[in-house]
């Protein structure tokens, strides 16, 4: 893709003959540059000058056709591409970029003259020469971006870069700087998509400015490889393994999609070939993104342009394999700044893992440049095909993602450590609000049933903590997949109306006078509003902290929710004994609305999901359904909570018929589940986000099932009647290891995006926590239906005297059995790598 040129300034001679041309004649645009030129996005070339495959070269000689064992292999090879910064010539950048900043002109005005560097001039123009006859690229190391700044850095950027070449636009806008970061846009929505804007790997391309310039403020978390090969080697190459394909890509049939970057009258694609012979010299050069040729399916599946042929669908992926065959590779470092050609070499991005926000996310800026081959000289530029501004009719908010990270939102990456504290305080606060209720209706429904007022059946009572909890946790897929993206920027008003709706559902059941309106307003509307709280407040949870403490996060935040599950009982129990249920109610249903409104309005919304919205919109990205681990893990954790909360129903029931404890004692014992709880959930959380004790999330979500399933093979099934020991140790270890299960699932997370990463595609780590929670919701539902059938089933054996001989005997086993299978996906770790997709973290 040939790159487009205007020319503002007077002289029209140097412009091809043809109606574009008397266009600008009678209208010419006005110079967003001293030299007078700006991109206008991609043209097609001027077909009648596109050279046959016979004129091509059979190979092409010189330094220009770098093989890897040149450039690669050792530092003596390494340092012809890579200079380090001198103390001098950071001094020159400094000053100059200082200097530009206070003369008050803009970024679109710089050009060497205005841009000084006095010890590297001598040595830029030998690099300058080497990316037009030579190399092609240039690694410049250690410019000190974290200390100067954006904006002192961009301009000692640009002003280094002037010196290469004339510095374009991106877009017809004029902006000349390009920020390239996640944005989190799917991959695999070729045509609406630039895969510059994901984690995704980039196949080898050329842009089509003749230089392009990248400077590095953030790194990633992990991956992100920079590979450069020769297009004069890959030619050589083909040349010598597949000419077939060498003699395709010198032909003009390849349709590559402008992307929105169209003006009146022009096709949202064009025709052109990918290796041309430059006019008046003779020289091969290329321009290809095969991107740019797959998004055009919407196209030809509707017949307007011919679908790619079976052999051009070869040649891109033997293209793409060639390239990464004979390319060397580095990682940008902060304050690297990188330099190439675009007309002989081709460039790639491998897959990566980025940081979580607030932590500093992979941030580079692109500086497109046109580069005559003299600098008194424009009559040699490749003669293309010039055509209006593609910024005339181009897509708005296509364009505002090229520029979209601004300075702002660079700064707002560095998050203070007391609004990260704030966050995470005003999440462990909320959880008395969401949770408190559904934790503690046990008391709830005791009191019912002890002072029975109302007019139906008292045992539909039992169903509404069922009721409500299945509600909470079911409609979390629903809720995390409408707030993670489409809807991520109204977060705060759809928990206000959560904590409303609670709050009013409360209210109006103390007005109840029939058990199904305590159906209705205890176990349905209050549930939803619980759950239309906790799902945008725990994504934003998980957005502000990184996939370095994002695990610790929310094993903190169970903690607090343990907390709750410990004390809840028994302030409810003593309010209704003080009280009773008309007053308790409307005290919760107070404090609901503001201990809720009071952390929701702690909680801001992410940077980033800010500045998504004012992107396109984005579909959630679904590819994590394609592979196993969803499934796995989905399996694990709907066994865990099948079994998980059937002790906390029965264990106080069970103490008090079996162990002959007293009620006072049994809800003791029951306590210390949640007691231990608050302990275990920060410390699986710390233990899924440790680097010193390396364990795979499979391995860290195995441990808490497989423990708590022997315990209650071996202390609750062989606790004896009267006994207390074995019943008290039960409910220590089973409530620490069952509790820490959940703040397993960060680090599950922090895998399944770095396997995606590894894949080239997009996950949400907010949409899969939802979707985990979901499925135990089903668990919790199951395993409640189960223990009703199982309680009924058990009978008094010859083992009485022990737990597994009582009515509770098939309980223990079910519950046992169901724990174990929890943990089941510690088996990954035996079986032949074929069938693993999990890595050690």
């Amino acid at each position: 893709m040939a790159p487009g040129l205007i020319e503002t300034v007077s002289d029209f001679s140097l412009l091809p003959k043809t109606e574009y041309r008397t266009k600008l004649e009678v209208k010419p645009k006005s110079a967003l540059f001293p030299d007078g030129y700006k991109t206008t996005g991609q043209q097609p070339p001027l077909y009648e000058e596109i050279h046959s495959y016979s004129d091509f070269p059979k190979k092409i000689t010189g330094i220009t056709a770098w093989t890897k064992d040149d450039l690669s292999g050792s530092p003596e090879k390494e340092a012809i591409w890579k200079h380090p910064f001198t103390p001098e010539e950071l001094e020159d950048l400094s000053t100059a970029a200082e200097n530009y900043i206070n003369s008050g002109r803009d970024l679109n005005e710089m050009c060497k003259e205005l841009f000084p560097l006095p010890h590297m001039e001598k040595y830029l123009e030998e690099v300058r020469d080497d990316m037009i006859n030579g190399y092609g690229f240039i690694l410049f190391q250690g410019m000190p971006v974290k200390e100067w700044g954006m904006r002192k850095s961009s301009t000692a950027y640009m002003g280094l870069g002037a010196h290469f070449g004339h510095i374009v636009s991106q877009n017809g806008r004029g902006h000349v700087l390009g920020h390239i970061k996640d944005l989190g846009e799917n991959p695999a929505d070729f045509h609406k998509v630039r895969l510059y804007r994901t984690t995704a790997r980039q196949t080898f391309h050329a842009d089509p400015a003749d230089i392009v310039g990248l400077l590095c403020l953030n790194t990633p978390l992990k991956g992100g490889e920079n590979n450069i090969v020769s297009g004069h080697r890959v030619w050589n190459v083909m040349q010598e393994e597949r000419p077939d394909i060498a003699e395709l890509l010198t032909q003009p049939i390849w349709y590559f999609d402008r992307k929105g970057e169209v003006s009146n009258g022009q096709e949202d694609y064009i025709r052109c070939s990918i290796y041309y012979i430059e006019k008046g010299n003779g020289r091969v050069y290329s321009k290809f993104d095969p991107n740019y040729v797959r998004s055009l399916k919407r196209f030809s599946d509707k017949g307007i342009i011919p679908p790619l042929s079976d052999a051009q669908a070869e040649a891109i992926e033997f293209f793409d394999q060639t390239c990464y065959r004979e390319s060397i590779g580095n990682v940008l470092e902060v304050g690297d700044v990188h330099f190439m050609t675009n007309n002989h070499l081709y460039h790639s991005r491998q897959a990566y893992t980025d940081h979580e926000p607030p932590a500093p996310r992979r941030h580079l800026l692109r500086l497109p440049e046109y580069q005559p081959v003299s600098r008194n000289n424009v009559d040699q530029i490749p003669l293309v095909e010039p055509g209006a501004s593609a910024g005339d009719d181009a897509s708005d908010s296509d364009l505002e993602n090229d520029i979209a990270i601004s300075e702002t939102e660079l700064k707002r990456d560095h998050i203070p450590r007391r609004t990260l504290i704030r966050v995470l305080a005003a999440n462990g606060v909320i959880q008395i609000p969401i949770w408190g209720f559904a934790i503690s209706y046990g008391v709830l429904e005791e009191y019912y049933f002890n002072n029975w007022t109302l007019q139906g059946n008292k045992d539909i009572t039992g169903a509404i903590g069922t009721t409500a909890n299945g509600i909470m946790y079911l409609s979390m897929p629903f809720l995390f997949a409408l707030f993670t993206r489409r809807w991520a920027y109204r977060r705060q008003e759809a928990a206000f109306c959560g904590a409303l709706i609670a709050s009013i559902s409360f209210f109006l059941s103390t007005f109840s006078t029939n058990v199904w309106h305590l159906l209705v307003t205890q176990g349905i509307t209050s549930a939803f509003g619980c759950a239309l709280i906790y799902s945008p407040i725990t994504l934003s949870l998980g957005e502000w902290y990184t996939t370095s403490n994002r695990s610790v996060a929310y094993g903190l935040v169970l903690s607090c929710k343990n907390i709750v599950g410990t004390l809840g009982p028994f302030l409810f129990k003593a309010s209704l004994d003080t009280w009773g249920f008309r007053t308790t109610m409307m005290v919760w249903a107070v404090f609901v609305g503001a201990a809720s409104i009071l952390s929701i309005s702690l909680v801001p919304i992410p940077p980033l999901r800010i500045a998504m919205h004012k992107t396109p919109e984005r579909n959630i990205p679904w590819d994590f359904l394609k592979h196993p681990a969803i499934y796995f893990y989905s399996i694990a954790v709907f066994f865990q909570g099948t079994g998980y909360a059937l002790p906390q129903t029965y264990l106080g029931t069970y103490a008090q018929d079996f162990s002959l404890l007293s009620e006072t004692m049994a809800t003791t014992v029951l306590a210390l589940q949640n007691v231990m709880g608050i302990l275990a959930s920060a410390f699986f959380g710390w233990l899924s986000d440790n680097k010193q004790i390396v364990l795979s999330a499979q391995t860290v979500s195995a441990i808490p099932c497989v423990t708590s399933g022997l315990a209650v093979f071996l202390f609750w099934g062989n606790t004896t009647q009267g006994g207390v020991f074995l019943l008290v140790l039960f409910s220590i270890t089973f409530g620490f290891f069952s509790s820490g299960y959940s703040a397993t699932w960060g680090g599950i997370l922090k895998q399944m995006e770095n396997d995606s990463a590894e894949r080239g595609e997009s996950i949400d780590a907010g949409l899969i926590y939802g979707l985990i929670n979901g499925v135990r919701g089903v668990g919790y539902l199951v395993g409640g239906a189960a223990s009703v059938w199982l309680i009924n089933a058990g009978t008094i054996s010859d083992c009485q005297h022990f737990g597994y001989g009582s009515t509770y005997g098939p309980l223990i086993l079910f519950t046992g059995l169901v724990s174990l299978a929890g943990g089941w996906v510690v088996i990954w770790s035996w079986w032949p790598e074929s069938w693993t997709f999990g890595r050690r973290s």
